[in-house]
């Protein structure tokens, strides 16, 4: 199809040839007229283009695979019309590093608006960035456009899909209740063991107060409760891309499903765990899966992928040194992480995007690949 910017030209060499040639004082005349209309159009669109706005709403969660339904908002509440308005979209799925750019085009006369439902298609899982690009008004002719202060942005998650996974108990299993050990970091409400003795400080309870220590010391001393470890199941997704490498964006799809079927397989079988990820700004964020809504709640941060994982900067990393976690699994891509020499309550579920990439796996790495991913996890050793 020919931009609007060839027809012109290629119309006013006509319009010109056909006066040179034809003798026609109408089209002499028009050939005249032309510059004052498109300098009129051009104004009317510089008008337009400085009250012009823009809203970009998309839902919070979308099937794969069946589009993310989007939602495009533009107002024109100033008196002149909007004849062109082009809105570049970029889609950038933030777990696989993919983007999309399409284009939309609309017109409104003055004093209106209109909605405009977008549908784009997402072939991975991931949380989804919709934002709009530099945001242009053009004339009647299409020949000169302005830019607009108007701009959109809004965010999705693409769920991933899930496949069957048959959990085993294993021999280092461990029970999943509070153990014998005290968190040595803090403080607790268990009565039956100190965490520290310290002198008393404004808010505390008086419940507190250690009145023997207090006597000797002839000071409010305070003896604050331990803290018992309660031995869970962690479930950490490290879903960055590693320093020097480029996985394909089939790997992070395949490495998200994998997680979240193994989170429902745990859900499944009564078992309550924590999933953990790194954020943008570095710290650990965790929560509490419960349930199926536990679970889904976690995915728009869990699927961000967070950009370039380096070497010994993995804050991740050192939940695996975590004594509160009596069982570990770890998804990642492209390299795996390194669980502790000796451990064996972590099992690493590394996705690698072709056979020969792989490294020795053990009993501690598995790795899988994103065309047979539910055959090589489909049973696990809990």
């Amino acid at each position: 199809m020919m931009s609007p910017l060839w027809i012109w030209p290629l119309w006013l060499i006509s319009l010109l040839l056909l006066c040179l040639f034809g003798r026609s004082d109408l089209l002499t005349a028009l050939l005249l007229l032309l510059p004052v209309l498109i300098a009129a159009s051009a104004a009317v669109s510089f008008l337009a283009s400085r009250r012009v706005g823009l809203r970009l709403t998309a839902r919070e969660i979308a099937p794969k695979r069946k589009g993310v339904s989007a939602e495009l908002a533009v107002r024109n509440p100033g008196p002149f019309p909007l004849m062109q308005l082009r809105c570049p979209l970029t889609l950038e799925n933030r777990l696989t590093g993919e983007r999309f750019t399409r284009m939309a085009t609309v017109s409104l006369p003055p004093f209106s608006s209109r909605q405009i439902a977008l549908s784009v298609g997402s072939a991975h899982c991931g949380q989804i960035l919709l934002t709009t690009g530099r945001v242009r008004a053009a004339d009647l002719t299409g020949l000169l456009a302005f830019p607009t202060r108007a701009q959109g942005r809004a965010i999705t998650t693409v769920l991933p899909n899930t496949f069957p996974l048959r959990l085993l108990p294993g021999l280092h299993s461990l029970s999943f209740e509070e153990s014998e050990e005290y968190d040595p970091s803090r403080a607790g409400e268990d009565v039956s063991e100190t965490y520290q003795i310290r002198e008393y400080r404004e808010g505390d309870a008086l419940r507190q107060v250690h009145w023997k220590l207090t006597t000797k010391y002839d000071n409010l001393m305070i003896r604050e409760p331990g803290r018992p470890i309660k031995r869970s199941l962690l479930l950490l997704l490290d879903l960055r891309r590693p320093q020097g490498s480029h996985p394909p964006a089939a790997c992070f799809d395949a490495a998200a499903e994998v997680a979240v079927s193994l989170s429902q397989a745990l859900l499944d079988a009564g078992i309550v765990h924590t999933v953990a990820w790194e954020t943008a700004d570095g710290p650990i964020e965790r929560r509490t899966v419960q349930n199926i809504d536990d679970l889904t709640m976690s995915l728009p941060g869990a699927l961000s992928g967070h950009g370039e994982r380096v070497p010994g900067a993995e804050q991740a990393a050192e939940l695996l040194l975590s004594p509160e976690y009596s069982r570990i699994f770890a998804v990642c891509v492209g390299r795996p992480l390194s669980p502790p020499p000796g451990d064996l309550r972590t099992t690493v579920l590394c996705c690698v995007g072709r056979a020969g990439e792989e490294s020795e796996a053990g009993e501690s790495l598995l790795y899988f690949h994103p065309r047979t991913y539910p055959e090589e996890v489909g049973t696990l050793i809990v």
